[in-house]
């Protein structure tokens, strides 16, 4: 090839590359391609709802649905994640509607006494609360943050603020 041969066929393969997908999160796709789920994944969603919905604010360990529906779980499970569905705190999967209710509490008690469940549940669902803004922790209560009308839940929030935290919510 001559010398700046390489150079056109890189620009060129550039130019192909960005008319050719879209890059979104970390994914690549066809442009304007949404993701699907198939007939399986959807039966599979929909047992998984059951489950988590059924336990309420006693979410279910991460580890125990996978065990439970098997690895094909774990892509649904994901999905379930990105389309604000579930919240995963600590390694619990969260209904977002008991999240959504747990915003309205002021503190662990008040917390457990609107939505059940024990402090272990409580402290997981109110420090997402405070990492995404919704709730501000003062002492043993929570006030209203500066995103207490908007109640992010997205899975990233919650990895991200949970990091490195021990059970009491202290690093």
């Amino acid at each position: 090839m001559a010398c700046g041969g390489r150079r056109q066929v890189d620009e060129a393969l550039a130019t192909f590359v960005a008319d050719a997908v879209e890059y979104d999160a970390g994914f690549v796709r066809a442009p304007g391609h949404v993701p699907r789920a198939t007939p399986e994944q959807e039966r599979l969603r929909a047992a998984v709802r059951e489950r988590i919905r059924g336990a309420g604010v006693e979410a279910p360990e991460r580890g125990d649905l996978l065990r439970a529906f098997g690895p094909a779980s774990e892509p649904v499970l994901q999905m379930m994640m990105d389309d604000g569905e579930v919240v995963e705190l600590r390694g619990l999967l969260f209904d977002a509607a008991v999240v959504r209710r747990a915003a309205g509490s002021l503190g662990v008690g008040q917390a457990r006494d609107t939505v059940g469940g024990s402090r272990k549940y409580m402290l997981a669902l109110l420090e997402h609360l405070d990492g995404a803004g919704v709730t501000r922790r003062r002492g043993d209560v929570r006030v209203a943050g500066p995103n207490v009308g908007r109640l992010p839940v997205e899975r990233s929030t919650a990895v991200a603020h949970n990091a490195g935290k021990g059970e009491d919510g202290e690093e």
